[in-house]
C-alpha cells in the first residue's frame, strides 16, 4: 500500500481515490493511518464513500471524483454535477453577458433537448445575429466555479482548430423560462450521436475508421497544449458531412488541463485528479505523485477503442468503488476474449494504449491513429509486431532452465530465426512508413514546387506563394524529426530552402534566414552519412548556394563567400562523377558564375572573367547539347554576367557586344510569362545604363522606354516583388540621367523624383525588408541626382543641399557596411564632387560639367581654384573615397571622379595618368561636375 502521509501534499482527492481503489481491511488500515496525520481529512473521505457507495448506476457517464465528492441538488431537486477539479488555478469570474436576446430558443422557450446530464443539457437554438443553428450548453446552476469551469472549456475547446474537434462558435448568458439567465457554450450542432451509440452491426472498418480520426483530433488538442481528461466513447462525437460520409469529432473539454508552460509535456503535481471511472489510468489511482501526461489520455483512448470494438468496458462494477479498484488492480480481460472475431492487429493497438507501465503506451494520440490507419490499409500494424517479438521473449526466459542444451539451442536458433524474420518485417515497414510519407512529402513538394511555385511564379503571385510556404512548414512540423527517414530530411532540406526564396524574393531577408540555415544543415547531416550520394551532394549544393546568396542580399560578402565556394566544390564533385551528365554541368557553370559575381563586387575583376568565361563556356555547351527556353535563358544571363565586368575593366566595345548577345536571346524567347518579362527588362536596363557611359543617350532612351513599359506591367501585376520595384525605381532614375543628357532638365527631375518616391515607399512601408543595403544605398543615389538635376535652379538650392547632405550621410554610413563597396564608393565621391562646388567661394560657371564637356576638360587639370576650408575637404574626401577602387583601374565610373578630385586638388601627375588610361576606353562621364573647371 502507497502511503499518503506528507503533511504538504496530501490532497483530498488522492486521499479519495487512493481509499477507493483498496478494499476491507486494507481500506480500513488506510483511513486509520490516515486519521492518526489528518483526522478531520480522514473523516470527510470516509463520508464521501459512504454516500458514493449507496449511490444508484447513473454514475457510468459521470466523472469518477465528482461522483465520489458527491451530488448536490438544484432548486428543482435535480441531481446536479458538482465541481469536478478545484477552480483555484484561476479565479473564478462571471462569463460576460452576450447581446440580449440573440439566441432564440424556439416556441418551447427550451429549446428542442439534444442531450442533458448532471450539470446540464444541450438544446438546439437559432443564433439570430449569424443566422445559423447552434447547440447551446447550458448549466443548470448559478454557481460561479461551473460558470468558470464551463468557461474554462469553451477557451479549452475554441484553442483547437481541427476537422476532428467540435467548433465552439460562443459562450456567454442566455435568458431561459423562468426569467434567469444561463450560463451557456454555443457550439455547431452534430446530430449524429456519438462512438457511444455505434452498433456492433456497423462496419468494423467504419469504427476504425472513426476511431482513428477521433485520435487525430486527440493529438490536435495535445499540440494546443491541452490534457482532456476525460476522452471517452460519449465525448466524441459523430456528424455526417454533406456528402454522406461520417465524421468523429472530440468534444466535452470541460476537463481539459492547459499544459502551456510545463516542462516535458507534464504539469505541477498539485492537479486534481479527474476522469470517468473507467476510463481513468491506473498510475493515478495507485500512486498519490502520480502527474497526468499525455500518455494517461491515451489510456483514456484505449478504453475508447475497447468499448466500441467490443461493446464493453474493460472495467466494471455495481458502483464506483467497485470500478476504480477493478481499474486499479485486476488483470484487462483481452479484447478478443469479449469479441472473439477481432483481428488480433486491433486487439494488439488496445493493449499497447492499456498498458499499465505508461512508458510502454503508445507516445502520442497520432502515433495510435496511423497504427488504426495501416490496419485500415492492410499494413503492418507496429504495435501487433512489437507484442509478438515481446511474447517470444518471454517463452525463452520462461523455458529456459527446463530445457536441454540441444533444446536450447534449438530453441534459440528458432527464435533467433522469427526475430530475424520480424525485424525484417519491421524494417520492410518501416520502409513501407518512409514510403508512404515520402509519397505525402512527394506531393506536397510537387504541388508546391512544380505545380503552385512554378504556375505562380510565372505568375509573379509571390504572396500566395508565402501562404503556401507557410502551409508547407505547418506540414513538416507535423511530422517530428526523429521519425524522419534520409529522404524524408533531404526532401525537407529542399522544401526549406525554395520557403526561403521565396521570402527573399519579397525581400523579408530575417525571415529566409531560417530556412536556409536549416535546410544547410540537414543536407550536411545526410552528407556526413553519404558523402558519395549525389542526390545528396546536389541538395547540399543547393542549400550552401542559397545561404551564399542570403549573405549576399544582406551585403555580408564575407560571410556569402564560405558558402559559395562550398558549392563550386560540390558541383566539381559531380561532374567528376559523371562528366557528360548536363545537370551537373549546368550546377558547376552556376557556381562558377556565383564565384565570379563575388569576385567582381570585391573589384577583383581579372579573376571575375575567369570564372564568368568558364560559366558562359559551359552554357554554350549546355544550350548546343539541349536548345531549350532555359538553356537559351541560362545562356543570356551568362552573356550579360561577362559584359558587366569586361564594363568594369573599361574594356568597353567587348562588353557591348555581349550585351547585344543578352537582349537579343531575351527578345527571342519573348515575354510569355511575367519571368520573361522581368529578364528582358533587365537586360534592356544593362544596355541601357551601358550605352549611357559611352554617350549615347539617344539610343538608350529606346531602350529605357521599352524597359518601364515591361516593368510597370510587372508591379501592376504584383505590387510585392521586391525585384520588380526596385528595377522599375533605376528605371526612373536611369531615364532622369537619359533626360538630363539630352538636355531635359524638368523630364529628369520628373523621372529622378518618381524614381526616389518608389525608394522611399519600399522603404517606408518595410514590405521590402527596410534593413536591405540597396535599397538603402539606392535612395542616397536618387538624392544626389536630384541634388546635381536642380544644381542649375537657384530656386531649389536649400532642398538641393538637403537632398546632398542626406545622400552623402547615408552613404557615408553604407561604406564598409555594404556588400556592392565600389558602387558606394563611386557614388560617395560624386555627391562630394558637386558639394564642393555648391560650397561658398565657388566662382566657376554653372553648367561647366562633365554632362556638357566631359570630366572638365575646358581646363588645365593640374589646375587647382581657391577653394574655401569646406569644399577642400569634400574633395580631399573625394579622393581619399575613391582611390581604392580607382587607383590602376579602367572602370571609368571610378576613375573619373577620382581624375576630377585629383585635377582639383592640384595632384597633376596622377590625374594625368589617370586620365590617359581612361581615355582609350571611350568612356562618357555620366551625372558629374567638375568643380574646378573654369
Amino acid at each position: 500500500m502507497t502511503s499518503l502521509r506528507d503533511d504538504e501534499s496530501v490532497s483530498f482527492d488522492a486521499a479519495l481515490l487512493q481509499a477507493a481503489s483498496l478494499d476491507g481491511a486494507e481500506r480500513s488500515a488506510y483511513l486509520q493511518e490516515l486519521a492518526e496525520e489528518h483526522p478531520r481529512l480522514a473523516e470527510r473521505v470516509a463520508h464521501h464513500l459512504e454516500r458514493a457507495a449507496r449511490a444508484d448506476d447513473s454514475f457510468l457517464d459521470t466523472p469518477a471524483v465528482e461522483r465520489l465528492h458527491g451530488g448536490a441538488r438544484a432548486s428543482d431537486g435535480r441531481s446536479v454535477e458538482p465541481t469536478l477539479a478545484s477552480p483555484d488555478r484561476r479565479e473564478s469570474a462571471v462569463i460576460a453577458l452576450s447581446p440580449a436576446q440573440r439566441y432564440d430558443l424556439g416556441d418551447d422557450e427550451d429549446g428542442a433537448e439534444l442531450g442533458a446530464g448532471g450539470m446540464g443539457r444541450v438544446v438546439l437554438a437559432y443564433d439570430r445575429q449569424l443566422e445559423r443553428s447552434v447547440a447551446l450548453k447550458l448549466l443548470h446552476a448559478d454557481d460561479p466555479r461551473r460558470q468558470q469551469r464551463l468557461l474554462d472549456e469553451a477557451r479549452a475547446q475554441a484553442r483547437v482548430r481541427h476537422d476532428h474537434v467540435l467548433e465552439v462558435y460562443d459562450s456567454g448568458v442566455v435568458p431561459v423560462e423562468d426569467g434567469s439567465e444561463r450560463p451557456f457554450i454555443a457550439m455547431r450542432p452534430v446530430d449524429g450521436g456519438t462512438l457511444a451509440d455505434l452498433e456492433s452491426s456497423e462496419p468494423l472498418e467504419e469504427r476504425v475508421r472513426l476511431l482513428a480520426q477521433a485520435a487525430r483530433g486527440l493529438h490536435a488538442a495535445h499540440r494546443q497544449g491541452l490534457l482532456h481528461r476525460d476522452i471517452k466513447a460519449s465525448n466524441v462525437l459523430i456528424e455526417t458531412t454533406d456528402d454522406g460520409e461520417r465524421r468523429a469529432l472530440v468534444a466535452d473539454f470541460g476537463l481539459a488541463l492547459d499544459l502551456r508552460g510545463a516542462v516535458a509535456d507534464t504539469v505541477l503535481d498539485d492537479q486534481p485528479l479527474a476522469g470517468t471511472p473507467q476510463y481513468i489510468a491506473p498510475e493515478l489511482l495507485l500512486e498519490p505523485d502520480a502527474i497526468a501526461d499525455r500518455r494517461t489520455d491515451i489510456y483514456s483512448l484505449g478504453v475508447t477503442i475497447y468499448r466500441v470494438l467490443t461493446g464493453n468496458l474493460p472495467f466494471t462494477g455495481p458502483h464506483t468503488l467497485a470500478v476504480l479498484r477493478s481499474a486499479a488492480a485486476a488483470d484487462l480481460r483481452p479484447p478478443r476474449e469479449v469479441a472473439p472475431t477481432l483481428p488480433v492487429e486491433l486487439e494488439a493497438i488496445v493493449l499497447r494504449c492499456l498498458e499499465r507501465d505508461p512508458s510502454a503506451r503508445y507516445p502520442s494520440a497520432r502515433a495510435v491513429a496511423d497504427d488504426l490507419q495501416r490496419f485500415l490499409d492492410g499494413e503492418v500494424v507496429e504495435a501487433y509486431a512489437a507484442s509478438l517479438a515481446y511474447r517470444l521473449t518471454r517463452f525463452v526466459l520462461r523455458n529456459r532452465v527446463l530445457a536441454t542444451m540441444a533444446a536450447v539451442t534449438l530453441l534459440a536458433l528458432v527464435v533467433a530465426v522469427v526475430l530475424v524474420s520480424l525485424f525484417a518485417v519491421r524494417a520492410d515497414r518501416a520502409r513501407e512508413r518512409a514510403e508512404l510519407r515520402r509519397e505525402q512529402a512527394e506531393e506536397l513538394i510537387r504541388f508546391m514546387v512544380v505545380d503552385l511555385q512554378g504556375k505562380l511564379d510565372s505568375l509573379g503571385r509571390l504572396d500566395i506563394l508565402r501562404d503556401v510556404g507557410a502551409a508547407a512548414t505547418d506540414y513538416f512540423r507535423t511530422v517530428p524529426a526523429a521519425e524522419l527517414s534520409d529522404d524524408e530530411l533531404l526532401r525537407r532540406s529542399r522544401m526549406l530552402y525554395q520557403i526561403g526564396d521565396v521570402h527573399l524574393r519579397q525581400g523579408d531577408l530575417a525571415a529566409a534566414h531560417e530556412p536556409m540555415v536549416e535546410s544547410r544543415r540537414l543536407a550536411r547531416r545526410l552528407v556526413e552519412l553519404t558523402p558519395d550520394d549525389p542526390d545528396r551532394l546536389f541538395a547540399l549544393g543547393q542549400s550552401e548556394f542559397w545561404v551564399g546568396y542570403l549573405h549576399w542580399e544582406q551585403g555580408d560578402l564575407d560571410a556569402a563567400g564560405p558558402p559559395f565556394e562550398a558549392y563550386l566544390d560540390i558541383s566539381e564533385r559531380l561532374v567528376a562523377s559523371d562528366p557528360e551528365r548536363l545537370d551537373w554541368l549546368r550546377e558547376l557553370a552556376y557556381a562558377r558564375s556565383n564565384l565570379g559575381s563575388l569576385l567582381d563586387a570585391r573589384g577583383d575583376f581579372a579573376a571575375a572573367l575567369e570564372h564568368f568565361r568558364a560559366a558562359l563556356a559551359l552554357e554554350t555547351r549546355l544550350a548546343e547539347a539541349e536548345p531549350s527556353a532555359a538553356a537559351r535563358s541560362e545562356l543570356a544571363a551568362s552573356h550579360n554576367t561577362v559584359a558587366l565586368v569586361l564594363q568594369s575593366l573599361g574594356r568597353l566595345d567587348e562588353a557591348e557586344v555581349h550585351f547585344r548577345h543578352d537582349l537579343a536571346i531575351r527578345r527571342a524567347l519573348g515575354t510569355a510569362t511575367p519571368r520573361d518579362r522581368e529578364l528582358l527588362a533587365g537586360s534592356l536596363g544593362h544596355l541601357t545604363a551601358h550605352l549611357l557611359l559611352r554617350g549615347r543617350p539617344d539610343e538608350a532612351s529606346e531602350l529605357a522606354d521599352a524597359m518601364r513599359e515591361h516593368l510597370e506591367l510587372l508591379v501592376a501585376h504584383d505590387g510585392e516583388n521586391s525585384r520588380w520595384l526596385y528595377q522599375l525605381a533605376w528605371s526612373r532614375l536611369h531615364g532622369a540621367l537619359i533626360e538630363s543628357a539630352r538636355g531635359r532638365a524638368d523630364a529628369s527631375q520628373t523621372e529622378a523624383r518618381a524614381g526616389l518616391a518608389l525608394i522611399d515607399d519600399a522603404i517606408t512601408s518595410q514590405l521590402r525588408g527596410v534593413a536591405a543595403p540597396r535599397w538603402r544605398r539606392s535612395q542616397a543615389i536618387a538624392r544626389y541626382l536630384l541634388a546635381y538635376l536642380a544644381r542649375e535652379v537657384p530656386a531649389e538650392r536649400l532642398q538641393m543641399l538637403v537632398h546632398l547632405d542626406d545622400s552623402i550621410r547615408a552613404l557615408e554610413e553604407l561604406l564598409g557596411a555594404e556588400g556592392d563597396e565600389r558602387s558606394v564608393r563611386r557614388w560617395l565621391g560624386h555627391a562630394l564632387l558637386l558639394r564642393a562646388r555648391l560650397a561658398p567661394g565657388d566662382d566657376a560657371a554653372p553648367g561647366d560639367d562633365a554632362a556638357r564637356g566631359g570630366l572638365g576638360r575646358s581646363a588645365d587639370p593640374g589646375r587647382s581654384a581657391d577653394f574655401g576650408r569646406s569644399a577642400r575637404d569634400d574633395l580631399e574626401r573625394a579622393a581619399e573615397v575613391l582611390e581604392p577602387v580607382a587607383r590602376g583601374a579602367r572602370d571609368g565610373r571610378v576613375v573619373a571622379p577620382w581624375v576630377e578630385a585629383l585635377g582639383c586638388l592640384g595632384r597633376v601627375d596622377e590625374a594625368t595618368r589617370a586620365r590617359a588610361a581612361l581615355d582609350a576606353t571611350g568612356f562618357h562621364p555620366v551625372a558629374m561636375v567638375s568643380p574646378c573647371a573654369r
